[in-house]
């Protein structure tokens, strides 16, 4: 879409050369991949047939419609393809909003001169707090669909991000479907459960890598 308002050389260069790499790492070689998982006997037909489809197309409306058309066939695929690659990606932010503050919270506390015995067991409350919201969505998400379950602890873990913004005004004392539900659904992307660990630990570098 971006390569038919192109009109300057530097406009092609940034298009073609930065937003045509980056997609193409991210759309084209990871369908090649998925191709090749599906089939044995006739991977390399299936890859040709694949990679034949940028060889055909031409058309007699000129060049910016030609890429414009080119944008609109690609666009309801993408539709489907960008949510999925989304749910991938959550886990990196649920575990950016759910793990920062609890590195600030007995810097916080302390800092607001709060009892010195609370400070030092505050992370270990915290935790223990979580144990029933750890097993309960697993069990949710057994019944009710792993993604489901996934999301809606998402948006509550992010709602609690409001009693954060909150904490400047504390004056007293008062306060993990994310960890359960992660492993849970991205289970469903594995096609073999045998390669479930070796999906997982790349998931768990990812996300070790979002906090540090």
């Amino acid at each position: 879409m971006m390569l038919s308002l192109c009109k300057s050389y530097w406009h092609f260069m940034l298009v073609q050369g930065v937003l045509m790499d980056a997609s193409m790492s991210l759309l084209q070689f990871p369908a090649m991949t998925g191709v090749s998982q599906y089939f044995d006997k006739k991977r390399a037909s299936a890859l040709g047939l694949v990679i034949a489809g940028s060889s055909i197309g031409g058309s007699d409306i000129g060049f910016a419609w030609s890429v414009r058309v080119t944008g609109f066939v690609a666009m309801p695929c993408m539709a489907f393809a960008c949510p999925v690659r989304f749910t991938n990606c959550s886990p990196v932010f649920h575990v950016m909003g759910m793990f920062t503050p609890l590195f600030f919270i007995p810097t916080y506390t302390g800092y607001h001169r709060a009892d010195p015995t609370l400070v030092s067991y505050l992370l270990a409350i915290l935790n223990a707090a979580s144990t029933f919201g750890r097993i309960i969505p697993g069990v949710l998400a057994d019944k009710y669909g792993r993604l489901n379950i996934f999301a809606l602890g998402g948006i509550f873990s992010h709602a609690s991000g409001i009693i954060i913004l909150c904490l400047d005004n504390a004056n007293s004392t008062a306060g993990g479907a994310i960890i359960s539900g992660t492993s849970a659904a991205f289970s469903i992307y594995v096609p073999d459960v045998r390669d479930f660990g070796t999906w997982m630990g790349q998931d768990l570098r990812l996300l070790h890598f979002s906090v540090t």
